[in-house]
Formats: C-alpha cells, sequence, structure tokens
C-alpha cells in the first residue's frame, strides 16, 4: 500500500474535496480486503462514496477521469486563493493503471454483477452493492409494470376523454393537431404504468384531472392517492387539482370524489420513521391502493422511486408527472430523465394507435409510429403546448432553444440563445452584468432592484415590491411579496442565496430594527411537520397580530386548515431559513410573477448547467431578470448535468 498517496487523499477533505463519510469508507474497504488492499482500492472506494454521497451518481464511471484527480475535483471554487496549491497535491495522485484488473484481484471485497461483494464492477463503472442492486431492481420494476392495464375497458372511455375538460382541443383545432393532452390522458388509462412530461403551462395538472375523474366515473370506489417528493410540490398540486375539478364535464358524485383525493408526500405515503432509510410500508407490507398520481417526478431520486414502486401491488396503476428538462434529484440519480430517454417519446405501437383512434372518436392526425422495441414507448408522453409561454418570443423562446440543445452544442446554438435572452424586445426576460460584490456594488443593485422593483397584481394595479412592508394585513403583504423571488445558482458563497438574505435583510431592516424576527420577513420552513401541517418549502411572513405581538403566518390549503392565513407563535417554528432568496433547487415547483436570477461567476462551477438556467427561468410568470456574465451563462447553458447511470439501458 502505498502510505504516502493515502495520506495525501485523506488530507484533502472539505469543500469540494473528499468527506469524512468517503475516507472512513475506503479505510474500512482496505480493512476488508487485508493483504489484497493497495492505492488502486483505497482511491476507488473514496471515488466511488464520493461520486455517489456528493455528486450523486449511481456508480463510478471511470472514463470520467484522465491523468490525475485534477480531472474530477475540476471544481474548487471554496478553495480561494490555496486552490493552485490543491491543484499541485491533485497531481501529485495520478490515476492507476490496469485498475479495473488489480481491483478485481481483491476478490474479499470487489465482484461482478450478480455477486455479493461491497463494490461490483461493471465494465468501466464501479457501484456500491446497494446502488448495484437497486438500479436492477427498479429497472425489473418498471419493466414488469409495462403493458395494458387489465382493467382497461375502451367502452368506458370512448368519445369520453375530448369531452371530460374543456381545455382540450374540440373541433377544427382537433382535427388539425395531435392533441398531447388527450393522448397523454389515455396512455394513462390504459396502461399500469405511464410518464407524462412536460415544461411548465403544458398542462399536467389538467390531464392528472382528467385521469383521476374518468378512473372514478369508471368505479367510484377506486382507492387513488396522489403524492409528490416535498411538501411544497404536493400542496401545490391538490391545490391545482381542486382548480381544475371547477372544469370537468362529469356527474356530481364523481366530481366530489376527485376533489376529495388525499395527496401527500412520498415519504409520508410510505410511512417514514424518524432516524430510519426503512419504510413501514415496503415488498412485504404493501399499500392498499389501486392508483398513485405523482407529481414533480423529476425530484424523485432512484433510492426513492424503487421504494415507492416496492410498495405498491404489482396490479396498481402508476402515473408520473413531471418535467424531464428541469433539475434533477437532490439525491442520487435522474429518473425521470433515464426512463424518458429509455422510451420513444410521443411514439406508438399500431396497437396503441387503433385503440386510441376509437377512444377519440375523430379526425386528429395519426400518432407517429415507433421505430424500436422499448418497454416505455406506449408509456410516455410529452406535452408540448405551452399555455404560459410563446415558443416565439421571450422567456417561452429562449427555454424552448435551451431544451433543444443537444448534449455538445455548436457555439452559434449557444450565442443564437444568448443573443435571444440579451435583445428581447417583448420585455420577458433581460440580461445584466453581474455586480461586483467587493466594491459593495451587489449590495447596491439589491437595493435598487428591491426597492423598485414592480410587481403586477393581475388587475392592471402595480405596486412596488418594498410596499409589502406597508401593506394593511398579512394577506395583502402576501399578495405583494409572493410574486418575485431571487433565485441564486449557488447555497454559499458571495453570491449565494446564504449571503443574498443577509444583503437583503439588511436593506430591509433599515426600515424596522435589529431584532431576529421583524415584520415582514419570509420564512421557509426546511422540514416536514404535519402536527401544524407545515412542510418543507412552506413559505410565510412575521407579522405582527391585532395585538401587535410578532406571529408567523402561512396560507392555508382548501381541505386542511381553511382558507386565509393560520398563525404560529415564532417560537415553535419548525427549522427555517430566511427566503428574500432560495437556491433554484428550492425553487423547483414554485412559480412567481418575476425572478431574478444570480449565477456565481465560476466558470468551472458543476453547478451552473443549462437544467439550472431552464429551471430558473421558466419559474418566472411575467419576467426573468439574470445577472451574469455571458461568459458565465454561456457555460452553463453549454454544461448538461451528467449522472451515471444505466438505468436507461436496463429498460430499453
Amino acid at each position: 500500500m502505498n502510505s504516502g498517496r493515502i495520506a495525501l487523499i485523506e488530507s484533502l477533505r472539505g469543500k469540494g474535496l473528499f468527506c469524512d463519510a468517503d475516507i472512513n469508507f475506503a479505510r474500512f474497504i482496505c480493512r476488508e480486503a487485508g493483504a489484497d488492499a493497495g492505492y488502486e482500492l483505497y482511491l476507488a472506494a473514496a471515488l466511488v462514496s464520493h461520486a455517489i454521497l456528493v455528486r450523486k451518481h449511481i456508480c463510478l464511471d471511470l472514463t470520467m477521469l484522465s491523468v490525475d484527480l485534477n480531472s474530477w475535483f475540476s471544481d474548487l471554487t471554496d478553495a480561494g486563493q490555496g486552490a493552485e496549491s490543491l491543484r499541485h497535491e491533485l497531481r501529485s495522485l495520478p490515476v492507476p493503471a490496469e485498475w479495473l484488473k488489480k481491483l478485481l484481484d481483491c476478490r474479499q471485497v470487489t465482484g461482478t454483477p450478480g455477486e455479493f461483494k461491497p463494490l461490483i464492477i461493471k465494465d468501466d463503472l464501479i457501484y456500491l452493492y446497494r446502488t448495484w442492486q437497486c438500479e436492477q431492481q427498479l429497472a425489473l420494476m418498471i419493466k414488469s409494470r409495462c403493458g395494458v392495464d387489465p382493467a382497461f375497458n375502451i367502452g368506458t372511455v370512448a368519445g369520453r376523454i375530448k369531452a371530460v375538460s374543456s381545455r382540450f382541443f374540440s373541433g377544427a383545432l382537433f382535427e388539425q393537431n395531435i392533441d398531447w393532452q388527450q393522448t397523454a390522458v389515455f396512455a394513462a388509462l390504459r396502461n399500469r404504468f405511464s410518464i407524462i412530461t412536460g415544461g411548465p403551462g403544458t398542462g399536467k395538472t389538467t390531464v392528472a384531472a382528467a385521469i383521476v375523474a374518468l378512473l372514478f366515473e369508471r368505479d367510484l370506489s377506486l382507492r387513488i392517492a396522489l403524492c409528490a417528493p416535498t411538501g411544497k410540490a404536493q400542496a401545490r398540486l391538490q391545490e391545482s387539482l381542486l382548480t381544475e375539478t371547477g372544469i370537468l364535464n362529469c356527474r356530481s358524485e364523481v366530481i366530489e370524489k376527485t376533489a376529495a383525493v388525499p395527496s401527500c408526500t412520498i415519504h409520508r405515503l410510505l410511512g417514514a420513521r424518524p432516524d430510519s432509510e426503512e419504510f413501514k410500508y415496503n415488498r412485504q407490507n404493501q399499500l392498499a391502493l389501486d392508483v398513485v398520481i405523482v407529481d414533480e417526478a423529476s425530484m424523485i431520486s432512484q433510492a426513492l422511486m424503487s421504494g415507492l414502486l416496492e410498495a405498491l401491488p404489482p396490479q396498481a396503476k402508476v402515473v408520473l408527472l413531471g418535467d424531464m428538462d428541469q433539475l434533477a434529484s437532490v439525491e442520487s440519480g435522474m429518473v425521470l430523465r433515464d426512463l424518458c430517454l429509455a422510451s420513444e417519446i410521443n411514439h406508438f405501437s399500431p396497437q396503441f394507435s387503433a385503440v386510441f383512434d376509437q377512444a377519440v372518436n375523430s379526425a386528429m392526425p395519426a400518432l407517429p409510429p415507433a421505430a424500436g422495441t422499448s418497454s416505455l414507448s406506449d408509456c410516455t408522453v410529452e406535452l408540448q403546448i405551452s399555455r404560459r409561454f410563446d415558443p416565439g418570443k421571450g422567456i417561452g423562446l429562449v427555454a424552448s432553444a435551451v431544451k433543444a440543445l443537444p448534449a455538445s452544442p455548436e457555439n452559434t446554438a449557444i450565442d443564437a440563445i444568448i443573443r435571444a435572452a440579451c435583445s428581447d424586445s417583448t420585455g420577458q426576460i433581460n440580461v445584466s452584468q453581474l455586480p461586483d460584490f467587493r466594491k459593495g456594488g451587489l449590495e447596491k443593485a439589491l437595493s435598487e432592484l428591491l426597492h423598485g422593483q414592480r410587481v403586477n397584481l393581475g388587475d392592471s394595479r402595480e405596486k412596488m415590491f418594498m410596499q409589502y412592508l406597508n401593506a394593511e394585513n398579512v394577506e395583502a403583504a402576501y399578495e405583494i411579496f409572493r410574486r418575485f423571488r431571487i433565485l441564486c445558482s449557488h447555497r454559499r458563497g458571495m453570491y449565494g442565496a446564504e449571503t443574498v438574505n443577509l444583503l437583503a435583510e439588511k436593506i430591509i431592516r433599515s426600515q424596522n430594527n435589529p431584532a431576529d424576527f421583524y415584520k415582514g420577513k419570509p420564512v421557509m420552513i426546511t422540514e416536514n411537520c404535519p402536527i401544524l401541517n407545515l412542510f418543507n418549502g412552506d413559505i410565510g411572513l412575521i407579522w405582527p397580530d391585532e395585538n401587535n405581538r410578532l406571529k408567523a403566518y402561512f396560507p392555508g390549503r382548501d381541505g386542511q386548515q381553511g382558507s386565509g392565513f393560520f398563525c404560529i407563535e415564532i417560537s415553535t417554528l419548525p427549522m427555517f431559513e430566511t427566503a428574500f432568496a432560495m437556491t433554484v433547487h428550492k425553487s423547483q415547483g414554485s412559480g412567481f410573477q418575476n425572478v431574478l436570477l444570480i449565477l456565481t461567476p465560476d466558470l468551472n462551477s458543476p453547478v451552473l448547467t443549462r437544467e439550472l438556467v431552464y429551471t430558473a427561468i421558466t419559474r418566472a410568470e411575467k419576467h426573468a431578470d439574470i445577472w451574469s456574465s455571458r461568459e458565465i451563462l454561456a457555460a452553463s447553458i453549454r454544461r448538461r448535468t451528467r449522472r451515471c447511470s444505466r438505468l436507461q439501458d436496463y429498460i430499453s
């Protein structure tokens, strides 16, 4: 064992480098290997742990490494002036020659698929046994669910899909265009497993409401559940579904049942246990459900998706809703995108198309035929028409162009997107140079923005953002506040959400006081607290009550705590953080009238990706400002999120 190199690896701990868990795992593996342990095994164990825990891959792809560890630790943003010294040390840690052969010689701890060893090696990939097993099981569960639902009856839906919602195409519009919403509804009714993807405003919730209603038309006794990865996403799903029930063309009892479908987080549905990775409901103790509709599926990790499917009976219908182009899960894997790439999106078998023609009973153009034999071909539909954005201008144009880029885009394509964002004549999107933090430029720019930001209240009235502090009541204040949000690419650093929140508070407090809590302080809950009906991502305001005592106010939820707002004592608040600014990751599942996106000026940061830019600008319904240099924005749009996994291959 090369003790010098291993000692150097152990010294490389900190932000952007190895974490303690990586080092401890490498030590454990080498102890288990005994005399076979060496630098190659130690490095492989540390890297596979880092790949899964920090980089959120499912496995370590050795082809991602070149000469030394500089190729792995490309982002040393947090190292500051010590970055060059670290670069020198990383050059002292070469990628071993004949690495795989040497690893496979350590038979006590390494093996190939099918063996029960801590490290599993397949081709150029190194898995932990549990991640390899999870990926295999998930692929098998999905493939086993693909196929026609035995309960599907064309007679119960013929002519009903087109009529169930006033939002669906009809008449000449239907005859000239494929209505992907109706196609998605049909796919979900016909199949036991289906995926409905699409960007903001494409009508995923409209489709979900139609699916639930048509299922209840068939059988009012069906046990249906809605769920989402976070409490915020779950609440938005239920609220949106309630809105959609108002336009359904169904019997009153069907509408009542649809409106009453319960929703919860996936963890709550599965019966998560404190301080445990195990769930109450699992393969041995499955949920008594007939249908599960999962929203914001792009946020679901591979392990959580596997746990959900294990807990559902084999005959249960599963519908995944989400945007495959959004940011991936904060945990390992990017399941929704892998599944969409494994399918022939919007291409269908002759059998599917023939039955669909019977169901819609119209002269709609023929569905595109599937060319291959993917298990998911008849199961995956992408909604393509946004009712929020015009794809030919403003936010819609930039978002569509970013989404359409290939894996390795040409410079001309990137330049065209930058030009469109910088010269948008509609006023929907604007790019400005990032203010200089060191000269106080960021604080000054934020102050000007917060004092000058106009928020449209939807009825031709406009108010300045800071006027929320002078609102007559918390309802009016929240209405102004919720229409604008600052989104940051990073959590920490000079331009991270933590710093921006401190600066925003400094600006706000100049009109208040230096206390920890003050009138108008926005708080975002960071843990689920079902007892208080508060969930991760919920945002409220600190506001005085009728006795001028500060309390925390949160919007109520229909069917739960009623309409309006409810308040709690500040002392009982669950864990929270200030919410003038949030990371783009935290903003998923939310929407605001106006958005400011701040990109950290680090060309090497792996956080800066096209998925991050796409997710951020599509949170804005009216206007998106971007503070960034053109160079950083171009680099972000060029870089695509890559998470190593073979799920796509196993399902195709």
